[in-house]
């Protein structure tokens, strides 16, 4: 089992392999066909779809491909021709979910007559009348177009939001696919009630068909890569195998103890030969060596005592790509969570003594939880 590890070879028979694999330029193909085919939707003219809204749709769209393809590594590895493809992958979906959340002109301009509606009627009370006439004005006329699209297309920006919010609430992977999947089954049933056009339609198959055909869970692969490289450097092939069946062990069971690590090591040594009395201190020097030669295990402590788990899991090892995913996702989340809470119009209305507030806290709280949780694990690594 062990000499099949080392001397596997990578064979991709999903997804892009490389360059010279020619599945990439039929992937590339359906990705233009499907962006060309969905771009003729009536929805899309002149006058019935603003294109200014597709900034925070562009967000959206990176920010669910940036976790499948980078976090999850479902679309093979990040690099070369298909890290390309990947990122191409953003035109086309960006067209289909402009056509899914996006705002037509005419409830786009909507916000325009509220605005004068309400006025009017808060015109009724003169001193705050006038302050809350100023404050719309002001927001109308001097914040930037992509601000102002917060109130004008609250729909979208709300869908960015609450998608932040979801994929920061865990790091489990089946979370964050059941999150997504959720997200697609309701672009399917809006699919379903708009009516789109047959263009559009075959726009959305290509692109479907073009992920399936680019879809490879690399996870597994790049971890046996990882672990592979470096214990190369280990002469000792009884030192090798114990530490290859520590790392399966503690993938299968996510955590191990030092008895185990110990229980491993002398298993593989009586397998060769070895009976030696000083296994316990083997143990200790391959743990050891496993911790801060070849950075593959960390220790952890919890209620139980003592316990030591794989850090090649990283997204700094798995993926670098997928750690500034990570990041993009929640600054860009606690940005706009800031533009929310400094945006006079906002769910309660600010003007409302202490309960104006309490939407702009909690959003507050919640955007910045991710970045507190990631400071913290990483300080607790370094202690």
């Amino acid at each position: 089992m062990i000499k099949k590890l080392f001397d596997r070879k990578i064979v991709f028979k999903e997804g892009i392999a490389n360059f010279w694999d020619s599945k990439w330029i039929i992937v590339l193909f359906l990705y233009i066909m499907a962006f060309g085919l969905m771009s003729t939707d009536q929805y899309f003219g002149k006058n019935t779809f603003v294109w200014v809204q597709t900034t925070y749709i562009g967000l959206i769209s990176l920010l669910l491909v940036g976790v499948i393809a980078f976090e999850l590594n479902l679309l093979g590895k990040s690099k070369g021709i298909n890290l390309f493809i990947q990122f191409f992958l953003l035109v086309p979906f960006t067209v289909f979910l402009a056509r899914i959340i996006g705002v037509p002109v005419s409830k786009y301009s909507s916000f325009e007559v509220l605005a004068e509606s309400f006025k009017k009627y808060i015109g009724l009370f003169p001193f705050i009348g006038n302050l809350i006439n100023d404050l719309i004005d002001y927001v109308l006329t001097s914040m930037p177009v992509f601000i102002v699209d917060i109130v004008r297309a609250p729909g979208v920006f709300l869908t960015f939001i609450i998608l932040c919010a979801l994929l920061s609430l865990s790091d489990k992977k089946n979370f964050k696919i059941a999150v997504i999947f959720g997200f697609f089954i309701y672009c399917i049933f809006s699919i379903i009630s708009s009516m789109p056009s047959s263009g559009f339609l075959s726009g959305t198959f290509l692109l479907f068909v073009g992920i399936a055909l680019h879809y490879k869970d690399v996870n597994h692969t790049i971890k046996d890569e990882i672990i592979i490289k470096k214990l190369r450097v280990i002469n000792d092939k009884a030192e090798r195998v114990s530490s290859i069946r520590i790392l399966k062990n503690m993938e299968e069971n996510s955590k191990i103890s030092d008895k185990t690590i110990v229980s491993i090591v002398k298993r593989v040594y009586n397998e060769y030969g070895y009976s030696g009395e000083n296994i316990n201190l083997i143990a200790q020097t391959i743990t050891h060596r496993l911790i801060y030669e070849h950075n593959l295990i960390k220790i952890i402590f919890d209620k139980d005592g003592v316990f030591f788990k794989p850090s090649y899991t990283d997204k700094k090892y798995i993926n670098p790509l997928g750690e500034i995913s990570f990041w993009m996702r929640n600054v860009v989340c606690f940005i706009f969570a800031v533009i929310y809470w400094i945006n006079p119009i906002t769910i309660i209305p600010d003007f409302i003594p202490v309960i104006g507030k309490i939407d702009d806290l909690l959003i507050i709280m919640a955007s910045s939880n991710p970045m507190i949780r990631y400071y913290y694990e990483n300080q607790k690594k370094e202690d």
